[in-house]
């Protein structure tokens, strides 16, 4: 059976690629390919396919690059060959990207934001210092590893990507190299790109990883032609200071920063994570990647036993789980303290019902929440 029948939605579970790879369920669809989650004695991967006779060719460049740079926060590319009119690349399976996840929570908090956005300046530093420009940032190309690397985010889709060359202010086409609403000016004016554009692009999805939205988004056009046109006046006209109103003064520092690099200018990597690192300490958070979707927490006890903590309105989880594991509820009993992104929880005197008093420290003071806990 062929990949073709398969992406009419057709059966191929006997189906192997590379003679030991199935696919299982589609995972995204992208502009040049589609991705899959594949299995492999009993391990899960990532297969991204894309037809051999696409004039752009991005998988073969995104199969050379990822070679060439593999590394931390990269995705770890397993195999790469073709089959029949598909070319196809193994790689490390992740988790959800960006944009899923803030479909779901709208906008994220500045210590959410401000963990992300220290890891992904340092993605784009590492790539930077391979003479690699990715050219294409922007939330659904950041996703959130798996298992152990659930707390890591992962810079993805290089199909675009290319080498820096040090020369200053060529036009490079007429036809935009990247995603609208996260390209940089300079590029939606058709000038090629470098590190700076990485940066200005990365500026743009963290105002939207804040706000939920930028201004141009949904912005009326009779085409995409002239929807680029209208993005680029609204960037050019933007006021800085307003779009960061209420924010940190750091992330106005970091969008000017970004915008005033000159073309062959190597970016201070180091200067920019210690914003957000100060960032983080002015408004009493830690680098703990504790994220906004962390608050169903599961954390290791002396790394035999693992605490849930359900939040007391989640009634349907509580009775689930108690049912589930009543019988081999073991009640921690000593005298420790849990620290979480949600505040301190104090696991003495735990009642019979399970009542965990939560202490959670804000500016005002301590206050006490009921939630519920137990050990299993």
């Amino acid at each position: 059976m062929s990949i073709d029948e398969y992406e009419e939605g057709k059966e191929i579970t006997s189906t192997l690629f590379f003679h030991k790879y199935h696919c299982i369920e589609k995972i995204s669809q992208g502009s040049f390919g589609t991705i899959y989650k594949a299995e492999y004695n009993k391990k899960y991967y990532a297969m991204k396919f894309e037809r051999n006779d696409n004039k752009y060719n991005t998988l073969n460049n995104e199969a050379k690059v990822l070679k060439n740079i593999q590394g931390p926060n990269i995705p770890n590319i397993i195999k790469y060959g073709y089959s029949g009119k598909y070319n196809i690349i193994v790689m490390e399976l992740l988790g959800e990207n960006l944009e899923q996840i803030i479909s779901k929570y709208k906008k994220f908090s500045i210590k959410t934001t401000c963990i992300l956005l220290i890891q992904m300046i340092t993605i784009l530093e590492y790539i930077h210092s391979k003479n690699i420009i990715h050219r294409d940032i922007k939330p659904e190309n950041f996703a959130m590893g798996i298992d152990i690397n659930e707390k890591y985010v992962y810079l993805l889709d290089f199909g675009l990507a290319k080498k820096f060359y040090s020369y200053s202010g060529k036009i490079n086409t007429k036809k935009l190299t990247g995603t609208a609403n996260y390209a940089s000016i300079n590029s939606l004016k058709g000038f090629e790109q470098s590190r700076r554009d990485d940066l200005e692009s990365l500026s743009y999805v963290i105002m939207y990883l804040l706000k939920g939205n930028l201004p141009w988004i949904n912005i009326d056009a009779l085409d995409k032609y002239d929807r680029y046109k209208k993005i680029l006046k609204e960037k050019m006209e933007i006021n800085i200071s307003e779009f960061c109103k209420n924010l940190p003064i750091e992330f106005e520092y970091f969008f000017n920063y970004c915008r005033l690099l000159k073309f062959e200018e190597i970016p201070n990597y180091e200067k920019l994570k210690q914003l957000f690192y100060d960032v983080l300490i002015k408004e009493n958070f830690q680098m703990d990647y504790i994220y906004d979707w962390s608050s169903l927490n599961k954390l290791t006890i002396n790394n035999k036993k693992k605490l849930s903590l359900i939040n007391d309105n989640n009634n349907d989880d509580i009775n689930y789980y108690l049912k589930e594991n009543h019988k081999n509820n073991e009640y921690f009993k000593s005298n420790y303290i849990l620290n979480t992104n949600e505040g301190e929880y104090d696991l003495n005197n735990m009642g019979n019902d399970d009542i965990l008093l939560k202490n959670y420290k804000s500016k005002k003071g301590n206050e006490k929440i009921v939630c519920r806990c137990f050990i299993f």
